[in-house]
């Protein structure tokens, strides 16, 4: 029978089907006649004379069973009992000739939903039995399947579960907490939750969980109790234990809750167990793992600075006795050895700019990098990283074109830092433009509020003012999504042929880290390959700009300086 086609509301007029299971013919007769006249809306009744018959009877659906517990093919309770094995989401009304209270309550207990005696019975109060009966046990099978529902969920629930008692025995599992521990779910009931979970100070010492003196400061324990105690929930607490697991010692680390519940009629606490176990031993491996990544970044740096300190030693002798000897401190010379000491001072310059680089380098990587600041007047920043880059650039026929847009701007900068960032600049622009093109460098002061960030960087307000260094060349240009990664180390773009002039790419971040450290910011602009590109450099007059992506100080090192 489906409950839910058959199921009668309170107060709801429907046609019942009532199945009688009785074999005195006279009581099934007035019990049938009592019903039809009370249910005026009409009756479906079918008598069975056994119990046999009652059950293949009332598959064919009823809405109610009025049972005699006295048949020829059964008698007592175990005629109730019978009946309910085989239908058991049928609603039974015992009606019996025998006035007992203790088998009343046992039929009840057996699954009736009433018990009434014959001698008792009118129509009236029958009919109404019928129908709170059917309705109750309406309600219970809606009850049974939330239980179940709830029983499914526990159960299949992958975190780890117990119900446990105020004496902190469990009384409920579930499989996943029946898997962790190594034993079955019932085997598991009754158990103290230490000694079932295998905690080491019960195990180790062959204990009862609650003797040992850790279990005053055990975390189960003490928030279980809590718990139980205030009613409080708690979620979420990241707790170790020792555990003995399959016969097997170890730390197991989990996410912990627990909330006061009523099972089997009795105030409970339901216990949740997150394993992070192996999060915690990933985050373990990987602190190691960041460790020895430290370690060997610290031994490269210190290799780094002595190398590069030992090689500038002999190469700043190196370039001073060339200069000599191309001054004619040694004698005359001919035009062919003079052409021989010129490419070997010009090699010679470039080394010497490069292991200064590298030295840069390492001391922004430790962090060991400074800047001395004074006042300076920017455009005679200007003025000598111009003069240094010349010679490269008449070699390619390109013109520098200085525009000084506004006069006599003084900053706290540090000059020699400055220069390196134009010339850098500067040089950067020359490598990657056409020959015989022309390559803009402008001077302009910026009130607050003149120019906007590009994404990436924050500004706060300086009233002084922003003195701009803006570089620009006509040459190979940059993809725009290229125009933040050329500030990383050693980063090439790409698209761009290497040219005979070229280094290890450190120029642009060196730049970086420096107007970083003077509070100011550098990035590049570019429409693309072949339409040339633009690179800003932006300090304060003051205080107060920084950069989101990289605070002043930082030494993370990239370049598009050597771009090949």
């Amino acid at each position: 029978m489906n409950s839910d086609d058959n199921k009668v509301k309170i107060g709801e007029k429907k046609r019942l089907k009532v199945l009688i299971i009785e074999d005195n013919p006279s009581d099934a007769q007035l019990i049938a006649e009592n019903l039809r006249i009370e249910e005026p809306d009409g009756v479906d009744i079918t008598i069975s004379t056994n119990l046999k018959s009652g059950i293949e009877a009332a598959s064919a659906g009823n809405d109610i069973v009025l049972l005699d517990l006295w048949l020829p093919d059964s008698t007592g309770i175990s005629t109730l009992k019978e009946f309910k094995a085989q239908n058991n989401i049928m609603p039974v009304i015992v009606i019996t000739g025998l006035e007992n209270g203790e088998l009343a309550i046992e039929a009840i207990h057996s699954g009736a939903q009433n018990y009434i005696v014959k001698e008792s019975l009118d129509g009236k109060s029958l009919a109404r039995s019928i129908r709170y009966a059917i309705e109750r046990m309406t309600i219970e099978t809606k009850l049974k399947q939330s239980r179940d529902e709830l029983s499914d969920i526990f159960e299949s629930s992958p975190v780890i579960m117990f119900v446990v008692d105020p004496a902190m025995k469990i009384r409920k599992t579930n499989k996943t907490a029946a898997d962790f521990m190594g034993i079955e779910s019932v085997k598991a009931v009754g158990m103290l939750i230490g000694n079932a979970m295998g905690c080491w100070n019960c195990e180790g010492y062959e204990l009862k969980c609650g003797d040992t003196p850790e279990c005053y400061r055990c975390p189960v324990r003490l928030v279980a109790l809590d718990t139980l105690k205030t009613g409080e929930i708690y979620q979420r607490i990241e707790i170790g234990k020792e555990l003995v697991i399959n016969k097997k010692k170890g730390t197991y680390h989990f996410y912990y809750s627990a909330a006061p519940i009523e099972f089997e009629g009795t105030h409970m606490i339901l216990l949740n167990l997150v394993d992070i176990s192996y999060r915690i031993e990933a985050e373990s491996k990987m602190q190691k793992a960041m460790e020895s990544m430290r370690e060997a970044e610290m031994i490269k740096s210190n290799f780094l600075a002595m190398v590069s300190h030992e090689l500038r030693t002999p190469l700043t002798s190196v370039n001073g006795f060339l200069s000599f000897l191309m001054a004619g401190a040694a004698g005359p010379m001919t035009e062919r050895q003079a052409e021989f000491l010129a490419a070997i001072k010009n090699n010679s310059d470039r080394l010497l700019n490069l292991i200064n680089d590298i030295l840069d380098v390492s001391k922004m990587e430790s962090g060991t990098f400074s800047i001395e600041k004074h006042s300076v007047y920017l455009e005679k920043i200007l003025n000598r990283a111009c003069a240094d880059i010349a010679g490269m650039a008449v070699k390619r026929g390109i013109k520098i074109d200085k525009k000084i847009m506004s006069k006599n701007i003084i900053a706290d900068a540090d000059e020699q830092r400055m220069v390196q960032v134009v010339t850098n600049l500067l040089g950067n622009c020359i490598k990657f433009s056409y020959d015989n093109s022309t390559v803009e460098v402008i001077l302009e002061l910026k009130k607050d509020g003149d120019f906007v960030p590009p994404s990436g960087f924050e500004r706060t307000g300086n009233s002084a003012g922003w003195a701009m260094i803006t570089v620009i060349d006509n040459g190979m240009g940059i993809e725009k999504d290229e125009c933040i990664r050329i500030f990383d180390r050693f980063y090439q773009v790409r698209g761009i042929n290497q040219r005979e002039s070229k280094g290890v790419g450190l120029g642009l971040n060196i730049s970086k880290n420096i107007i970083a450290a003077h509070g100011g910011m550098i990035w590049a602009e570019s429409d693309g390959l072949n339409k040339g590109s633009s690179f800003r450099a932006v300090i304060p007059l003051g205080s107060g700009m920084k950069s989101a992506e990289q605070t002043p100080g930082t030494a993370e090192l990239s370049t598009r300086e050597d771009v090949q």
